[in-house]
């Protein structure tokens, strides 16, 4: 199985070319540490990744902003902080790897790890969810009553992706 090396925002955007492009995402990506303590008792941690795509301005889904994304950052960071999440994470990760390798020889380990990273941390935190039975809410309470809740229909999605 591929290790992966551990990733730092700090590295990525110092690996980003462009002087003028590395600049704006560091601001992006600062505004996006603000906003988060903002909202939460936490910080803009060095291994979020969605947190630079996000000031990339290559995140997906398209209908993510940055509330959401910052949302998403403080309950990644409270889970870690409040379960066994990151201790359940590795070994769940290479458990599925080699069970989806093991059922599917012909697939190459490079194309098993990326299907095991792109779903197994997310189906990790809603089981994780599901038996706390509560995340807390790190808006002030207008927010949700001022945007409203995301329309997930997949005709939302459709006309987002369009």
């Amino acid at each position: 199985m591929n290790e992966t090396k551990s990733f730092s925002i700090h590295s990525a955007v110092e690996s980003i070319p462009c002087d003028v492009e590395r600049e704006r995402v560091k601001g992006r990506l600062h505004d996006l540490d603000c906003l988060l303590r903002s909202r939460s008792p936490f910080f803009m941690r060095d291994d979020s990744r969605l947190a630079f795509l996000a000031a990339k301005g290559e995140l997906l889904p398209p209908f993510w902003n940055d509330e959401v994304v910052v949302h998403e950052c403080a309950i990644q960071q409270w889970l870690c902080q409040t379960s066994i999440y990151v201790s359940l994470l590795t070994v769940l990760m290479k458990k599925v790897a080699t069970r989806l390798k093991g059922t599917h020889k012909r697939l190459p380990w490079n194309c098993v790890w990326e299907i095991v990273k792109r779903y197994v941390p997310d189906i990790l935190k809603y089981e994780i969810i599901s038996h706390v039975g509560e995340v807390p809410n790190f808006y002030p309470l207008g927010y949700i009553q001022e945007i409203g809740a995301p329309d997930l229909s997949e005709q939302a999605m459709q006309e987002a992706a369009a």
